[in-house]
């Protein structure tokens, strides 16, 4: 599973989903997106709505449920212990280096 947390307008929404899908096409996991930040006020930022539904998208929006076993579930805790890895080889690929 594959959890993407969608913020900010448009382009950030768009953004966002694309680094997720392509997350989930390499690891062959679905994509969930999270949307539960757009749903709360925050002082000194504006207001935004979800927008991706106006696209084909390929993904399901996570429920407050499912996002609290994934942080909190077996599968976060041991993720957690093997992130630095997971992370730098999506930022550094060590084939350029």
């Amino acid at each position: 599973m594959i959890i993407t947390r969608i913020q900010g307008g448009l382009g950030n929404q768009m953004f966002q989903y694309a680094m997720g899908r392509a997350l989930s096409y390499s690891q062959k996991n679905k994509l969930y997106l999270n949307t539960l930040w757009l749903e709360k006020s925050v002082e000194g930022h504006l207001d935004r709505s979800f927008l991706l539904n106006n696209f084909n998208i390929k993904a399901s929006i996570v429920t407050q449920k499912e996002f609290q076993l994934f942080v909190y579930g077996s599968f976060w805790t041991k993720f957690n212990k093997q992130k630095k890895t997971h992370i730098k080889q999506l930022v550094f690929d060590d084939r350029t280096a």
